[in-house]
């Protein structure tokens, strides 16, 4: 996605960097622990290239989606996310909405833990077509007792500021 955002020009930088990837590869964003790092490295190059490329809280909202789910800039959006769970959850709800996903997910919301191969439709259309085959297949019923996955002040990222 960096390089997509970065257009001609600094995305040589960041392809030489190892930061970007004229055309995506299955692992080639390497090790979980490592992307606070890339992030801190590709916001040198490009702040909001680099934040609009990244996916951010509990419902890993990229940021290039910031207008979607109702942030004037991929700056806001971040900002709220490291502020409040409650904007992250808020967000999952709009970005659904906007994909109308919402009909799919009250059918869900009636079914059985029982049930998780129904939770597939709700995944096709958040995450796209390539969800299974990229690993993002559901876990929906128990995503809440799932890992961290919101932006905190911790590493590279606490030394973030968005602009004025």
């Amino acid at each position: 996605m960096f390089y997509r955002e970065l257009g001609p020009g600094p995305s040589d930088r960041a392809v030489r960097e190892g930061l970007a990837y004229r055309n995506w590869k299955s692992g080639a964003y390497g090790s979980e622990g490592g992307q606070y790092d890339k992030l801190a490295r590709a916001i040198e190059i490009d702040c909001a290239a680099a934040l609009r490329s990244c996916s951010w809280g509990r419902g890993q909202i990229m940021g290039f989606d910031h207008k979607m789910v109702g942030f004037d800039s991929v700056d806001a959006m971040v900002s709220a996310f490291m502020a409040s769970e409650a904007a992250q959850i808020e967000a999952i709800v709009r970005f659904a909405a906007a994909n109308k996903l919402d009909g799919t997910l009250r059918a869900v919301d009636r079914m059985t833990r029982s049930m998780p191969n129904d939770w597939r439709s709700f995944a096709k259309g958040y995450n796209g077509g390539g969800y299974e085959k990229n690993g993002s297949t559901p876990s929906c019923p128990s995503a809440s007792t799932g890992g961290e996955t919101s932006p905190t002040r911790r590493g590279p990222l606490s030394r973030y500021r968005p602009p004025p």
